[in-house]
């Protein structure tokens, strides 16, 4: 038996799998925002050395969850509340209000932007603060939307750098403002 088998049998019974102990979280609000945070800094690094396309990938999921924790905070989910008992259904019916958005599967950043400024709008909070706007996250979904995708993963990295500084500005943008999306 190699060493790297015999480190990895040593307590495989005791153990549960990662996706055992990951399925197990409740998907929160304060689970999204710092697993955002954490793949836009694992985003960020795979950017600067060299693999652009997995750096895409995960800035991209880190929009998508700021954009969805604050639909879920706007929408009156608690911090430590399950965000898919609120956020699942109305994503199902919202969804049809959008005929210009062509892509509304539950990863469509254009989508999700265009269901924030409507929430946000529906929930009564008011305009978005300055600089944010409703304008300014749809422009900023839309061009996101146009670089990233959840089915890049089947395809390999394509990516240049222009692809990368347009992802890497926009997702700062949302990082930068994703307390604004629903104060």
């Amino acid at each position: 038996m190699s060493p790297l088998s015999q480190i990895l049998s040593q307590g495989q019974e005791a153990m549960p799998s990662l996706r055992t102990k990951l399925e197990a979280i409740v998907e929160t609000v304060s689970e999204l925002e710092a697993a955002a945070e954490q793949k836009y800094w694992e985003g960020l690094e795979l950017m600067v050395a060299g693999n652009y396309g997995a750096g895409i990938y995960l800035m991209g999921y880190a929009v998508e969850m700021w954009v969805k924790s604050a639909c879920a905070r706007l929408l009156r989910v608690r911090p430590d509340e399950d965000v898919w008992v609120t956020l699942e259904p109305r994503y199902r019916i919202e969804k049809r209000s959008f005929p210009k958005v062509k892509d509304k599967g539950p990863h469509s950043l254009e989508l999700w932007g265009e269901l924030l400024c409507h929430i946000r709008n529906v929930a009564g909070v008011g305009a978005f603060s300055r600089p944010v706007s409703a304008d300014s996250v749809r422009t900023a979904s839309k061009r996101l939307h146009e670089s990233w995708w959840v089915e890049m993963r089947y395809h390999e990295d394509r990516a240049s750098y222009r692809d990368v500084q347009q992802v890497e500005e926009v997702a700062a943008w949302f990082r930068k403002h994703q307390i604004s999306f629903w104060r």
